[in-house]
């Protein structure tokens, strides 16, 4: 018989705290005492914020010099005539690498604007050249400038803060990253509840979009200011539900029996995966961060003995148009699913060539012809645009491509996901909506991408 080795006082003492922190490890933290109390902007809006007597100060954005050179860090040539491509301000990829096919919006300070030749003549604006406050574009006056030009400015970076609460209910601000575009909000330290997410903007508080048709709501305010637009509760969102799902049961069943699954993917460049990182290099693998290729991956995975092949018919910039005119190569391939998704550069004026109720025809067209031979329906909504700064595109999608979309489907056998509402749930969460637009008008960035592959999925329960 063995005997028992005692232990030292010593190695007693410390196995016992061993232990305490690995049951310290599975408490749950406690939950506030009540409710955080409401956070507030000051009045006038400024960069410190109120949660009742208590005042919380938020660091400003940070300002970087953004310079018009190419990817090598070569000065850009100047365009010999108005109508030639503009020189931009705004970076030409992300820290990804991942292209950034738009302009900022209201980032830059034009008054540290400087424009000059490559031997360092100063050329001036209004008589050389004309700039965009909004944008940071700069356009050659009458051939004004020659060659190469050194175009640079000051301007601020986006950022996401989060206030948190500890379980006393005492608050703090933990800084999130600044970044050119699409921000992180971070999370909560341990112990520490989420309760407000801040967004920092870049534009300063007199150019505040939101103030454009209310310019005294933001009388006195600080340079840069958060207002009442720029912070988010974080409170419970349910998710959207999928409309009309039942109509999908015959895809569901082939996907849980282990039959081959045709999917045939119809859109426009929101589809194709445009501004995910690497959107080019899509494989419908682990590594996809598209929306298409996180949906595709994710259900081969949560129905293992499917064969699922994808019949692709999208493309950047298009309309409803190319839908029909794809539409005899996706029917011959015979897909058991038909997931659609356009509207996007139909509801913009300069591009789309059908009104909302032509827009809906053609889409019941592709629909029709989809069920006669028996291919299940889903359309997908798409999320919704900045509304500042694209020509009413925004707000002619909102008020009447979407609803022509719901209207259509609901009476051609479409299940419909609509991520439109899904997307602008981010702001319960402590995300404005907004600040995920990589381009800051038409693409969303990796996260929005997730956001739309997680809404989707939920129209295929395992």
């Amino acid at each position: 018989m063995t005997t028992p080795r005692r232990l030292s006082p010593g190695t007693l003492r410390l196995a016992t705290a061993v232990l305490a922190l690995a049951l310290a490890a599975v408490v749950p933290v406690p939950a506030l005492a009540g409710p955080a109390p409401a956070v507030t902007p000051t009045s006038p809006a400024s960069l410190q914020i109120k949660a009742g007597d208590i005042a919380l100060t938020i660091d400003p954005p940070e300002i970087q010099e953004f310079a018009a050179r190419d990817k090598e860090g070569k000065l850009v040539e100047a365009p010999q005539k108005p109508a030639d491509k503009p020189i931009r301000l705004t970076p030409g990829y992300d820290t990804t690498r991942t292209h950034i096919l738009g302009n900022l919006y209201l980032t830059f300070q034009p008054e540290t604007l400087t424009v000059t030749s490559e031997s360092g003549t100063p050329y001036v604006r209004g008589i050389d050249f004309e700039f965009k406050d909004d944008t940071g574009v700069i356009t050659n006056k009458d051939g004004r400038m020659k060659g190469k030009v050194d175009a640079k400015a000051k301007g601020a970076l986006q950022r996401l803060d989060l206030v948190q609460a500890d379980a006393t209910g005492k608050l703090s601000v933990k800084k999130g990253k600044s970044v050119v575009v699409c921000p992180e909000l971070p999370a909560p330290d341990p112990g520490n509840t989420a309760v407000a997410g801040i967004y920092v903007a870049p534009w300063r508080a007199a150019k505040n979009p939101f103030f454009a048709e209310n310019p005294a709501g933001i009388a006195g305010a600080t340079e840069y200011a958060v207002t009442q637009h720029e912070i988010l509760p974080i409170t419970a969102a349910t998710p959207v539900p999928v409309a009309d799902p039942d109509r999908l049961s015959p895809v569901l069943a082939k996907l849980r029996n282990g039959g081959t699954v045709k999917i045939a993917l119809m859109g426009d460049s929101i589809m194709l995966g445009a501004e995910s990182t690497r959107w080019w290099d899509d494989k419908y693998d682990e590594k996809s961060l598209t929306w298409k290729g996180r949906l595709i991956h994710a259900l081969r995975q949560r129905f293992p003995k499917a064969t699922i092949e994808v019949v692709e018919a999208y493309r950047g910039g298009v309309t409803v148009a190319y839908g029909l005119e794809k539409l005899p190569t996706v029917l011959a391939a015979k897909p058991d699913l038909v997931i659609m998704s356009f509207g996007v550069n139909d509801a913009d004026p300069q591009v789309g060539k059908r009104t909302p109720e032509e827009f809906g025809a053609a889409v019941a067209e592709i629909m029709t012809k989809a069920r006669e031979i028996n291919a299940a329906l889903l359309y997908v909504t798409p999320f919704p645009l900045i509304p500042w700064v694209n020509n009413q595109q925004g707000p002619r999608m909102e008020a009447s491509f979407i609803p022509v979309m719901k209207q259509v489907s609901a009476a051609n056998g479409a299940a419909l996901v609509d991520v439109n509402a899904e997307y602008k749930q981010m702001n319960a969460h402590g995300i404005p909506w907004w600040s995920q637009n990589h381009n800051w008008h038409n693409h969303p960035g990796d996260f929005g991408h997730k956001i739309y592959a997680e809404a989707v999925l939920r129209a295929f329960p395992q």
